[in-house]
């Protein structure tokens, strides 16, 4: 961090729902650095790491402005057309800044689901053979009081996110607070899922406890006017499912769209002579 810097509200530095947070008042800057360790405090050289930065704005009138400098990233994604000021810095760094203002009720609250608003205000940096990267963030000193908060995941979300294409305020369909993911542990734990969207569940075929095989139907969804079978990918029992009802959007209350994990069985131990 730079040695100047004070966040404008200490304990909103943190996870906020899906995202991790920082926040600065107007007129300051963050200088930050990410590395990557193993359990036991190696420092590991990543041979992919993606980052997005989420909701780059500004205060009402565009007068304190949210910015992103950093450089050594070997890609950049941004939405076409977007809602950000790009430019090259003579360090060789790149300068995301915001170039709308934004209000409360358009905030992302889903990284793996952005409405063409939050979208066209987030950028995806990635970086190759990394032990560490460093960046900056910036804010304008701008008319009025308040701060601003920075929302990023280290996930490629500009390159492979839904998105839902509506009014840029018609917040009331931009995508909301999902479910908690559902957690499993492979290999002996697998889930069910169906790709596309806008998915609506339709039924459930299996409950909890219920024995399954490879290839039998968990559930039914719907996805554009086709019908699918949400099937399990191997033989064992039904651990876990999502609180799912008929006709809900399991793209909007689930972020990674698993329905089921499926406990797998564990054979006996061969008899010996």
């Amino acid at each position: 961090t730079g040695s100047r810097y004070k966040p404008a509200v200490a304990t909103d530095n943190k996870m906020n729902g899906r995202f991790a947070s920082v926040n600065l008042v107007k007129n300051d800057e963050l200088a930050f650095k990410i590395s990557f360790f193993d359990s036991n405090w190696k420092k590991l050289t990543m041979p992919d790491v993606a980052i997005s930065f989420f909701d780059l704005d500004s205060s009402k009138g565009k007068t304190i402005k949210e910015a992103l400098e950093i450089g050594e990233f070997s890609e950049k994604h941004v939405a076409e057309p977007n809602y950000l000021k790009i430019s090259q810095l003579p360090n060789g760094h790149t300068r995301f800044e915001a170039a709308q203002e934004g209000k409360g009720e358009d905030n992302p609250q889903n990284f793996q689901h952005l409405s063409t608003l939050q979208l066209r205000r987030s950028v995806t940096l990635m970086f190759k053979n990394v032990s560490e990267f460093s960046g900056r963030l910036t804010t304008g000193n701008g008319k009025g009081k308040g701060y601003r908060r920075f929302d990023f995941v280290l996930m490629p979300t500009v390159t492979c996110a839904r998105t839902e294409d509506v009014p840029d305020d018609a917040f009331d369909k931009f995508p909301p607070l999902p479910q908690d993911d559902l957690l499993y542990k492979p290999p002996m734990q697998t889930v069910a899922s169906e790709d596309g969207y806008p998915q609506i569940f339709k039924a459930w075929v299996k409950n909890i406890n219920d024995k399954v095989r490879e290839g039998d139907v968990i559930a039914t969804v719907k996805v554009g006017d086709e019908i699918r079978e949400v099937k399990s990918k191997s033989n064992g029992t039904v651990k876990e499912t999502r609180p799912l009802k008929p006709g809900d959007r399991v793209d909007f209350k689930l972020s990674t769209m698993n329905l089921a994990v499926i406990q797998e069985e564990i054979l006996p131990a061969l008899k010996t002579e």
